[in-house]
């Protein structure tokens, strides 16, 4: 009977235990400071686990929208984005994130690892050309040679495949692919340079085409080849530069072909490098070609050596971006020797060039017969 008791008394203390927990209970609840509650709440509905919990993606910035600027090698491409990068203290895009600058100007290979323009859109590229500028604007210039890089040295050697250097300009498909195809450095990486695979080319906005005097653009090739190869520059080396070029390339079945046609008259007799004039056609035939489908300008290299303000601030409306007060526009580093080519051959080169635009493309007589 007394355990009977004794058991009825615990029963009813663990009841009133329980009762004074469960009132401390609401007490600390009531006391807890609501704002604190409210920023607690807040933190985990937007924290990056309670979004992945949910099954939902953290929300991309706005896109950075594209522009190619699309140049021959020696049209004048880096002087172009160093000027831009320089005159607004922002960061441009390249195709070739192995060969970055720094904010003094300087070009560097294999140096610094590659940095994607905007990863959540562009997840393969194209790259940061400035390591030292940010990225900081709604449109970008991306600097790109579509498969034109490919250059023989003067020994006839280099890398370059029948691919590379022609049958991607023939193939409009093709080049507009290479436009997109680019390379990356990664120092830590076990192959540290290697090439990446085209990005989507549809998501380009704007196209900005950059033309040059195609004797100056040959001339500007055969220099930065000197540099490559550590040569000094002359006017014999360059002669010995075309014939290689005329040697390895002049009879590669798609120019033997254009050169059988008989209605265009093609004569390559007397032409220095004129598998490069070739390719020059046709490389602005397909840039001119991609331009149309797009909201477009075309700039001439030589209106930027002779009127540098106007033509900065044409490109910098283009592009939606502006120049900086305290920024000076940086004059065209042209190293051009127009005494390599005589009058006999830059008839002669004129003619060929008409001779393969009459029947092909409007780009002729738009752009370049003005330098024949």
């Amino acid at each position: 009977r007394m355990l009977s008791v004794g058991t009825r008394i615990s029963h009813k203390s663990f009841k009133a235990v329980l009762a004074v927990f469960a009132l401390l209970a609401l007490a600390g609840t009531i006391l807890i400071d609501k704002e604190s509650l409210a920023f607690s709440n807040q933190s985990i509905h937007e924290s990056r686990l309670f979004r992945i919990l949910r099954g939902k993606k953290a929300p991309k910035p706005a896109r950075i929208n594209l522009i190619w600027l699309l140049g021959f090698p020696g049209a004048g491409s880096s002087d172009v984005i160093t000027t831009v990068e320089q005159s607004t203290g922002l960061s441009m895009g390249t195709n070739y994130g192995n060969k970055l600058q720094t904010s003094d100007r300087l070009t560097h290979l294999n140096k610094f690892k590659s940095e994607k323009v905007q990863k959540e859109w562009y997840p393969v590229g194209p790259f940061k050309n400035n390591v030292d500028f940010p990225i900081d604007s709604d449109e970008i210039l991306v600097k790109t040679y579509c498969t034109g890089h490919c250059l023989t040295n003067t020994d006839g050697t280099g890398t370059c495949n029948r691919i590379g250097y022609i049958r991607s300009l023939i193939h409009i498909q093709k080049f507009w692919t290479s436009c997109a195809r680019g390379r990356k450095y990664n120092p830590t990486s076990r192959v540290k340079s290697n090439g990446v695979k085209p990005y989507r080319k549809h998501q380009v906005k704007k196209i900005f085409v950059l033309i040059r005097n195609p004797l100056d653009m040959i001339v500007s090739r055969y220099l930065h080849s000197s540099r490559e190869n550590k040569e000094k520059p002359s006017h014999e080396g360059f002669h010995h530069f075309c014939r290689a070029v005329n040697d390895r390339w002049g009879n590669v079945k798609e120019i033997k072909k254009y050169k059988n046609i008989v209605s265009l008259r093609l004569k390559t007799d007397g032409i220095p490098c004129y598998p490069e004039f070739f390719r020059i056609f046709y490389w602005y035939t397909n840039a001119w070609t991609l331009a149309k489908k797009r909201e477009h300008i075309v700039i001439r290299y030589e209106d930027l050596e002779n009127d540098l303000e106007k033509t900065m601030s044409k490109i910098l409306d283009f592009a939606g971006l502006k120049k900086l007060e305290d920024r000076e526009y940086i004059p065209m580093q042209s190293e051009v020797i127009t005494s390599w080519w005589t009058v006999e051959e830059k008839e002669k080169i004129g003619t060929f060039m008409k001779d393969l635009g009459r029947h092909q493309s409007d780009m002729m007589s738009r752009f370049f017969n003005q330098y024949f």
